[in-house]
């Protein structure tokens, strides 16, 4: 399903863990370490026929497309086998599972027009040889990445594919460019020609699927742009003050309530005209009374002043 399209769909991780487990290389990788050579032997003794199921399915008659890479992918996964027998303690020049392995190389991959002349030499250091298969990997899931854009795009795990591919691309870069020579033929054999060209299609991932969008949502909501959550703020507030002012408005003028809102309004503005008429008589009543007893008052005081005169 395209929107469940995650890391472990991209052909290099996909293919190779197929072939991991055809192989059984996990197993054998243990044996190794374990120094059960005779375990391994007995494998490669039957190596051609576990071999042939998956030479059928992926490479035979270019069965899937890009079956070359699958080929690289086999002759790579024997080749580092090889490689953990020879650097395993009692290691015996006469070797006879590496006889086995690289007679299936030499004749079960030819038939099936894989590219011996990929082998590099015995002696070429296993960083090197590590270093060219990551660097076809990377190729290989470029091509596919510029092929099924609008998949990853939509996918849900679109950020985990974006962030795997531009590390892979950082770490590539610079082994690539610190020995140009011995990986410039990867390169070209895929069209790249230069890491410019990988750049740009993994570029073209944008990722925007709806957990990204809900994730970009949540982020603006939480720590957006200020200007626009401002401005947005002072929007909603503004058209509820409207609404606010405008509601009794609509009630008055275009529902049934109008008369019953008439009338009290009505009652109100009596209410306040008799509460204005009390406010007024008490004014002149207390003017009055003040104007009154302030007369007697001065009166009295001057009466006594009088008096005493």
């Amino acid at each position: 399903m395209q929107g469940h399209l995650g890391k472990d769909d991209l052909p290099s991780i996909k293919y190779y863990n197929i072939l991991k487990n055809i192989l059984q290389y996990d197993m054998i990788d243990e044996y190794i370490g374990s120094k059960k050579l005779q375990e391994v032997y007995t494998w490669s003794v039957n190596l051609i026929n576990t071999l042939n199921s998956y030479l059928d399915q992926y490479i035979s008659y270019g069965s899937i497309e890009n079956y070359e890479k699958r080929c690289i992918d086999v002759i790579y996964i024997l080749d580092l086998i090889i490689h953990k027998i020879k650097n395993s303690p009692g290691y015996d020049v006469d070797n006879l599972i590496e006889k086995n392995i690289d007679n299936i190389i030499n004749t079960s991959l030819m038939y099936n027009n894989c590219d011996i002349d990929s082998r590099r030499s015995d002696e070429e250091h296993i960083s090197v040889m590590n270093n060219r298969k990551e660097i076809y990997d990377l190729c290989e899931d470029v091509t596919y990445i510029g092929k099924s854009t609008h998949q990853i795009n939509i996918s849900t795990e679109c950020q985990k594919i974006k962030d795997y591919i531009e590390e892979k691309m950082r770490q590539l870069k610079i082994i690539y460019e610190a020995s140009y020579s011995t990986y410039s033929d990867i390169l070209i054999y895929n069209k790249f020609y230069n890491f410019d060209l990988i750049k740009s299609t993994i570029d073209k991932i944008k990722c925007n699927s709806k957990e990204n969008s809900y994730a970009a949502e949540a982020q603006n909501a939480l720590g957006g742009d200020t200007k626009f959550s401002t401005s947005h703020a002072i929007t909603s507030v503004s058209i509820s003050l409207i609404g606010f002012v405008l509601i009794p408005f609509l009630l008055y003028r275009l529902t049934p309530l109008k008369p019953w809102l008439h009338k009290m309004i009505l009652r109100k503005t009596h209410i306040m005209d008799n509460l204005n008429e009390v406010k007024e008589d008490f004014s002149e009543n207390m003017s009055q009374y003040m104007e009154k007893n302030l007369s007697n008052r001065d009166l009295h005081v001057l009466y006594e002043h009088s008096s005493y005169s």
